[in-house]
């Protein structure tokens, strides 16, 4: 039974409704451009512009630019911090997970399949491009989209007796 109705979708979000979200690329620190996976690239690239945000667990942005040629969609400018950043030697894989247009979710995992620790401050990082540095190799429009706000809440208890001894909280 599909519970997902493809077609009664609006318009609007239909193409990107069955688009692949995640893909794994190659972080490789001696290169400074990162390369998407074809396919992803195709279904994807119709919809990022010129710059993304990668952006990890614990809510660390790096901003790239996007540039395309004929064999493919690459991250440039800003994709060299990774290695320092993350503090990555060896290689790594990235997990990209696509939001939307400006933003991708990242894990890394380092070569030996171990994945990497996000660095965790109390304002995460925010590294963006320079002014100047922010131009892909591409200035189609891309599809109107309104980015998602974040929300983050912890709910703290003090614990009862009756709380620790019934076993429920």
């Amino acid at each position: 039974v599909m519970t997902h109705r493809y077609d009664k979708l609006h318009a609007d979000v239909r193409s990107n409704a069955m688009m692949t979200k995640t893909c794994y690329m190659e972080y490789d620190p001696m290169n400074s451009r990162g390369v998407l996976p074809r396919i992803y690239a195709r279904c994807i690239g119709p919809v990022i512009g010129n710059t993304v945000i990668l952006q990890d667990t614990n809510l660390n942005q790096i901003q790239v630019v996007v540039e395309r040629d004929k064999l493919g969609i690459y991250f440039t400018h800003g994709w060299s911090r990774l290695r320092d950043f993350y503090k990555i030697s060896a290689g790594a894989w990235v997990v990209l997970t696509f939001v939307n247009p400006f933003l991708f979710h990242i894990k890394l995992i380092n070569i030996t399949g171990v994945p990497i620790t996000c660095p965790l401050t109390n304002t995460p990082y925010k590294l963006m491009l320079e002014e100047g540095f922010q131009t892909g190799t591409w200035d189609a429009p891309i599809p109107f989209f309104v980015m998602p706000k974040v929300y983050s809440h912890r709910l703290e208890k003090t614990l009862t007796a009756a709380d620790v001894t019934s076993g429920n909280l």
